[in-house]
């Protein structure tokens, strides 16, 4: 029965999955328009962040774990990051059957809930990021 729920299909939300292709949302084209993105962030194209994971977060439909996003890039020159239009800074890392990855945006509210956990990590975890443009892939019809 295990492998029926195995996918190593990420977009594939008929099974459960883990998601390889990690981020974490600064603005999303529901929030802000493209060239409002553009002004806010296109100085910071390619420049590296030092993030820290503090917590995961789960239920039995999604997992996520938090970031905390320093206020200037790591790179040569310091560049400041405007703060993310997400109250809840995270990067999903598994969804369930049905569930789309914008889902664990709920997570903070869920725990107030019990609906989801979260633990905390005994050190934060040093992660190394880069600020790119995340666009849909258009069909070719």
């Amino acid at each position: 029965e295990r492998e029926g729920h195995k996918s190593n299909d990420e977009n594939d939300t008929t099974q459960n999955r883990f998601i390889r292709s990690v981020h974490c949302t600064f603005a999303h084209n529901s929030q802000v328009t493209q060239s409002e993105m553009m002004a806010s962030f296109n100085h910071l194209l390619g420049c590296n962040v030092d993030a820290k994971a503090t917590a995961l977060l789960y239920s039995d439909k999604i997992a996520a774990i938090e970031v905390e996003i320093p206020q200037v890039t790591s790179c040569s020159v310091l560049h400041p990051i405007p703060r993310s239009r997400n109250e809840f800074q995270h990067v999903t890392v598994w969804c369930g059957q049905d569930i789309e990855a914008k889902e664990s945006n709920e997570l903070p509210e869920q725990i107030k809930n019990n609906v989801a956990r979260k633990i905390l990590f005994n050190e934060p975890i040093s992660l190394c990021g880069s600020f790119s443009f995340w666009y849909e892939q258009e069909s070719d019809a």
